[in-house]
């Protein structure tokens, strides 16, 4: 069965990594994209996760059940990537018996969310997930997306957001922000790059004046 797709903002939020190899790097590198605050444990880390996360946020210790504990007490989500399936199963066990959300790289049966395949591109996110049998779909089904996302709709897509404020803020009913805002849109679309001020306002005179 499909997962259901949700989207929950992680800036600043507790996200413990166990584990220090190529595995996690990859599932911090897509964590740090969306600004989570990071903890990694285990006995060894690799030059990239050291690049990414700060020594006083890196513990290079054997993982112990009172390690488990002392790391995960405020965590926001738990990802159990290292190389020993004993390690993963008391941290996936230890999580659910607590109802902290926990990906397990070595046991999808024992995951309670799917870390998906992202794409991000300022405020827009698309998250892709085909199954623990079929992790290589997600991928090239992102590198698809990558390439048909005109490189401008993360910056539509923030300033769409202002224009909504700004409209808000002139007293504009919500029908004819909604009105404004899918016009800006599918103009924008049509001519395939962000539309100029002097663009925009002519659409708003026609709706508002």
């Amino acid at each position: 069965m499909a997962l259901f797709p949700m989207f929950t903002d992680i800036r600043g939020r507790i996200c413990v990594v166990f584990g220090g190899g190529n595995v996690a790097a990859r599932k911090i590198r897509t964590l740090t994209k969306y600004g989570a605050h990071i903890l990694v444990a285990a006995e060894t880390i690799c030059e990239e996760i050291a690049d990414m996360v700060p020594e006083e946020d890196r513990s290079s210790s054997i993982i112990d059940e009172k390690l488990i504990e002392t790391l995960v007490k405020e965590a926001f989500l738990v990802i159990a990537a290292t190389s020993d399936r004993k390690i993963n199963h008391r941290i996936a066990d230890y999580c659910q018996s607590r109802n902290i959300p926990v990906n397990v790289a070595d046991a999808p049966q024992e995951c309670t969310f799917g870390f998906p395949a992202v794409v991000v591109a300022d405020e827009i996110s698309i998250g892709i997930h085909s199954g623990s049998s079929a992790p290589t779909v997600s991928k090239t089904l992102r590198r698809k997306i990558e390439k048909e996302i005109p490189a401008w709709t993360g910056e539509l897509a923030s300033g769409l957001g202002q224009l909504r404020e700004e409209l808000k803020e002139r007293g504009v009913s919500q029908q004819k922000r909604r009105q404004i805002i899918q016009e800006v849109t599918r103009e924008s679309f049509g001519k395939n790059r962000i539309l100029t001020n002097q663009e925009i306002s002519a659409i708003i005179a026609l709706h508002i004046e």
